[in-house]
């Protein structure tokens, strides 16, 4: 396990350099410290440095606990990772309609969270990817595919 962020940066500076984020990412998930990939986001963006811009999905734990109240997800991210935003201050999000895919705990614990708009209406969400927020208000365009039951009925613009 790395000490800190800095030490797993330099350990992996080969993959910064080649852009691959996605391997970055992998192998912070395979560290086992559910606050590496956050940590690693927020020490990416204060170099000026977008991952998303090189990934086409939101990796797991991608802002985990980190204090982001607003994000927005790039056109062209397919899947938004298990507990990707979990536990951040997001208070409104709109999912793109490249988004095929919402995984558990997604945006699970996100207390501030108000509104959700989900741009594609095929778009399969994990009946656990809003569990713990304070029940908002989730618009789609037309019916959404739920992986598994939902406790809370959405809202249809």
């Amino acid at each position: 396990m790395f000490e800190t962020t800095r030490q797993f940066i330099e350990e992996h500076i080969d993959l910064i350099d080649a852009n691959n984020y996605t391997k970055l990412y992998e192998l912070a998930l395979e560290d086992r410290d559910i606050f590496m990939c956050s940590q690693l986001t927020s020490a990416l963006n204060r170099a000026d440095i977008n991952p998303l811009d090189f990934m086409n999905e939101i990796p797991p734990m991608y802002n985990y606990f980190n204090n982001v109240e607003e994000f927005l997800i790039p056109d062209h991210i397919v899947k938004i990772g298990r507990g990707a935003f979990a536990l951040t201050q997001l208070k409104t999000i709109t999912i793109p309609k490249s988004v095929v895919e919402i995984e558990s705990q997604a945006f699970g614990s996100c207390s501030h969270l108000e509104s959700v708009y989900i741009e594609n209406a095929d778009c399969q969400i994990n009946s656990s990817a809003f569990q713990g927020c304070d029940y908002p208000e989730i618009f789609i365009d037309k019916a959404v595919s739920i992986i598994h039951a939902v406790r809370k009925p959405f809202s249809k613009s």
